[in-house]
């Protein structure tokens, strides 16, 4: 009976969390680069080599999966995003019980980035492990799923240093990892794209300090009280729980901002409240966790209540019944009507917005269609420049940019791809915030 109680309960919270992710959730970007990865690699596509990712590719590779089989729908990315949170939540129930509220409040902020989300539930399958008698020396199953978390995110790589480290068994620690790292070589191999991968997922990290996504100072205070709390319970205790927790701690880098915290600071929240056998020190703590939560929610929550959306009500979108920006209905349309008309001129689509577009019409992405800083490779804009002008000095190009990226500074969107063609381009028409251009 009980089993089939915590069964419920799971499915409980996948429908809750799907319905709130998916119908209440305004659209966000980071949710359609990580389904675009998926649904690509479904239709064929190969990863850094057809498009540019950031990450490892396992995370993208298994949801492509599902996608695969239930086809060209976004509400499968989400549900699959409502499973790996359920899972999360329920491994950390067995462990600190009502307290799980607050985690799961902070899992639900920024759902929309699936190989963070995923590798979150692996490092909570990790803590479980760890805190297990009968499998927390069990050195070849910490070594798969820190193997899972840096194929998923590879500075999660760091991880490997303490399972070594504290391993019983060294020799077969480190064999797993060797299959882990050869399985993946192998693949990029085969697809001819380890340069590529190489190039995206770790040269690109050095543009990313012209990020629009600034790091914010009290992020980094908190984040420093995070350490010293951690490295002092390590000095005292000697506890390897608590240096697994502080060495998660980098998936805070390149930047520091609330959405990477509440992610660092999840496994640290558990790790607190299963160790510290004070009751006043929990209680003062918890007091001061439902006031920031409380606050933070309603600060955002009437946000997107007041943000101006329409639902997508044409059952052939792959976006049926998300929230979409006002008059993103009437923007499609005109994207499809200049693609047809220049049906033989090659598409740029230099926006934030390329994917959604892309997606909705069924036209494979490209390395062009994702211009974030730091996402292209090492000088990647520049690079990116020189390979348009090269082509379009010869050949038919149709270029399309979203206007307000190229003025404002928070965004991610390299300006100076968007600033070389508004500079060297002929605009054709501009219509709210979307721009075209034709050589």
């Amino acid at each position: 009976m009980k089993k089939y109680y915590k069964f419920f309960v799971f499915l409980v919270l996948v429908v809750v969390i799907f319905c709130y992710c998916y119908f209440f959730l305004p659209l966000d970007q980071d949710g359609i680069w990580n389904y675009g990865f998926g649904y690509s690699i479904s239709k064929g596509l190969v990863p850094y080599k057809d498009f540019n990712m950031i990450v490892p590719p396992l995370w993208p590779i298994l949801i492509s999966i599902p996608i695969g089989i239930v086809g060209h729908n976004f509400m499968t990315y989400y549900f699959i995003i409502s499973i790996v949170i359920s899972i999360s939540i329920m491994l950390v129930y067995k462990k600190i019980g009502y307290r799980t509220i607050y985690i799961f409040l902070m899992s639900i902020v920024f759902p929309h980035n699936g190989y963070n989300i995923f590798c979150l539930m692996l490092f909570f399958v990790l803590l479980n492990i760890l805190y297990n008698d009968k499998y927390k020396d069990n050195d070849i199953l910490i070594a798969i799923i820190i193997s899972l978390m840096f194929l998923s995110k590879q500075t999660l790589g760091v991880l490997v240093i303490p399972s070594i480290v504290f391993s019983k068994n060294k020799k077969k620690t480190i064999c797993v990892y060797l299959v882990a790292i050869l399985s993946t070589l192998l693949y990029l191999l085969i697809n001819n794209s380890f340069w590529e991968f190489m190039n995206y997922c770790f040269f690109g990290l050095f543009d990313f300090s012209n990020n629009g996504n600034d790091s914010t100072l009290w992020v980094v205070i908190v984040e420093l009280f995070v350490f010293i709390y951690l490295i002092y319970t390590y000095i005292k205790t000697r506890d390897r729980i608590a240096m697994y927790v502080l060495l998660f701690q980098i998936v805070m880098i390149p930047i520091f901002e609330i959405i990477h915290l509440f992610l660092a600071f999840m496994p640290v929240l558990f790790y607190f409240f299963v160790n510290t056998k004070n009751r006043i020190i929990k209680y003062i703590f918890e007091v001061f966790i439902i006031f920031f939560l409380v606050g933070f929610y309603l600060k955002i929550i009437p946000g997107y209540m007041r943000d101006i959306n329409n639902r997508c009500m044409d059952s052939s979108s792959f976006l049926y019944e998300k929230r979409l920006p006002i008059y993103t209905d009437y923007k499609f349309d005109m994207v499809k009507e200049y693609l047809d008309k220049y049906s033989n001129y090659r598409l740029y689509f230099f926006s934030s917005n390329a994917y959604i577009y892309k997606l909705e019409y069924d036209i494979p992405v490209n390395k062009y269609d994702l211009i974030n800083d730091g996402n292209m490779g090492y000088d990647g804009d520049n690079r990116y420049v020189s390979e348009v002008k090269e082509y379009c000095s010869s050949n038919k190009c149709l270029i399309i940019v979203r206007s307000d990226e190229v003025i404002k500074d928070f965004n991610q969107t390299s300006r100076v791809i968007t600033q070389y063609v508004i500079n060297n381009y002929l605009s054709i028409y501009s219509s709210n915030d979307l721009t075209f251009y034709i050589n």
